[in-house]
């Protein structure tokens, strides 16, 4: 069955009966606005247990302690008036006096709580005028009396318990005390009415979920999973190689265009595979060529550093002639011949020895990265003392002033870091001012590594070389003006990067030249 036919029955298929989309749809509506009904009583009930819990809790509750508070307060107001007709000293009725603040502050509070509620307001009101009419017709004649006349306990009898008035005043407090209590109650019941229904709708909607599932599982298990089970049979046969078989459905419309989009996406898959293959075996080729290019460049730069080695080391005994001959013919014939011959033995003799120099910096530059052995750790200071040793007569004669921070313990080589300062340290007694050469060599610590400073008095170097100094045989100045083969700053750069670190000229300094290097912090001292 092609595409075509498969549309046209999905199309007659439709006429007949609900699509798939459409009964999902209607089912879906249905739930939704028999959960949106369960949602919104639910809601209802949880804003009624709500208002019911907040006037518990937050009113009715603190308003029976209130009213226990205000009984104490009266209790204690009646007491301090008692001990002050007893005794007559100020600090009873300063008692009294802080109960009055009490009661105030009391009555105000459970006015606030008990808003809006007419009937208990009444009750405060009353309360409140039957203290009244105690303290103005009782408390206060007495205090009066007193401080008129002294302490006498004749006025007990009106500051008595039993006293009707004072009685008036309990009754009306235990009536306030009982109609909160009793709106206490009935706020309460309120509450567990609302709790129960809130609970019952819980259980309905759970209960109508299961329903709801078992419906929708079977539905779709009807609708959806039968077919699309059908549908990925055919799509595993497909998957497991039968790239030929056709994929096709007799389910719903969706799912019968939903087996022509993986039709679609066979014939697209089975193309995309045989160009993936396609690539797959250019691009082994190509990495199979490109692994043959790396293996023949590190064989040929192993030659080359193998070569310029052995030329090196070759050509030292033989230029080690010329140079000891030369050397001897000047000496011996040197004021013997006329002065034109004693130039060009110079010229020879000074052009050997430079020669010896270039090949034994060639020398050392080619064994930079051969088998030294495996990196120890290293003291930098004890490297620095090797440098400055091998520069003893160039200090001495310049009077060069090297100072340096304390310098760390690195991973690494212990010869190849003292050339490393031992060039650095020379070409800034080398490019030397006016001024005695004054150098620094400064540290400090970036993250996983040790940032160090070279920095000197010197003439500078203009930042446009910045990178050119670091090639070899490299010069800014005529041989004539400052000796020097052009390799040193070469070497240290290969040193450098033979360590795991970086070296750069710092552009952003001025005055002199400072030189930057990188070294990796050793691993203990990382964590």
């Amino acid at each position: 069955m092609n595409a075509a036919e498969v549309t046209a029955l999905s199309t007659v298929d439709e006429r007949r009966r609900w699509s798939l989309r459409r009964r999902l749809a209607v089912s879906f509506g249905v739930l939704g606005a028999l959960l949106a009904i369960g949602v919104l009583a639910g809601v209802l009930a949880a804003s009624r247990l709500f208002a019911a819990s907040t006037e518990v809790v937050d009113d009715v509750s603190p308003a029976r302690i209130r009213s226990a508070m205000l009984g104490q307060t009266y209790g204690a107001q009646q007491l301090a008036v008692r001990d002050y007709v007893l005794s007559g000293t100020e600090n009873r009725l300063e008692r009294y006096q802080a109960e009055r603040n009490q009661e105030f502050s009391t009555l105000t509070r459970l006015r606030e709580l008990l808003d809006g509620r007419t009937e208990l307001l009444s009750k405060v009101d009353t309360v409140e005028a039957a203290a009244r009419r105690w303290q103005r017709e009782l408390a206060e004649p007495a205090i009066a009396q007193v401080r008129q006349n002294g302490a006498s306990g004749a006025l007990l009898g009106g500051l008595d318990y039993t006293e009707p008035r004072f009685v008036a005043l309990q009754e009306s407090l235990t009536k306030l005390d009982s109609a909160v209590g009793a709106q206490r109650l009935a706020s309460k019941a309120a509450m567990e009415r609302a709790l129960w229904v809130l609970t019952g709708l819980g259980i309905g909607f759970v209960a109508f979920a299961l329903v709801c599932a078992v419906v929708l599982w079977f539905a779709l298990r009807r609708w959806v999973t039968g077919p699309l089970h059908i549908l990925g049979e055919e799509t595993t046969r497909v998957a497991q190689g039968d790239l030929a078989r056709q994929v096709g459905s007799d389910g719903p419309q969706e799912i019968a265009a939903l087996a022509a989009d993986i039709e679609a996406m066979r014939v697209q898959m089975f193309t995309a595979l045989m160009t993936a293959v396609r690539v797959q075996e250019t691009l082994r080729e190509q990495a199979q060529q490109l692994a043959e290019s790396a293996e023949e460049l590190r064989r040929s730069n192993a030659e080359l550093e193998q070569f310029a080695y052995v030329a090196s080391h070759d050509l030292q005994e033989p230029l080690r002639k010329v140079a000891s001959f030369c050397q001897l013919l000047q000496r011996r014939y040197g004021g013997q011949l006329d002065a034109r011959a004693d130039q060009y033995i110079e010229f020879a003799v000074d052009g050997a020895k430079r020669m010896q120099q270039l090949i034994n910096d060639m020398l050392a530059f080619s064994r930079v990265g051969r088998a030294i052995g495996e990196f120890t750790p290293v003291e930098l200071t004890q490297a620095l003392e090797r440098a400055r040793t091998s520069l003893t007569a160039a200090r001495e004669e310049t009077g060069a002033v090297i100072e340096s921070d304390p310098l760390p313990r690195v991973l690494g080589n212990l010869t190849l870091l003292a050339q490393v300062l031992q060039n650095l340290l020379g070409n800034a007694i080398k490019f030397r001012g006016q001024d005695t050469p004054l150098i620094r060599i400064s540290v400090e610590r970036h993250g996983a590594e040790w940032l160090f400073r070279c920095a000197d008095n010197g003439i500078g170097i203009e930042p446009q070389y910045a990178e050119k100094i670091f090639v070899m045989f490299q010069r800014l100045h005529a041989k004539a003006d400052y000796t020097g083969t052009g390799i040193g700053l070469a070497l240290c750069r290969k040193i450098i990067e033979h360590h795991g670190g970086r070296i750069w000229l710092d552009t952003e300094v001025r005055a002199g030249t400072t030189v930057c290097w990188t070294l990796p912090a050793l691993a203990e001292e990382s964590a």
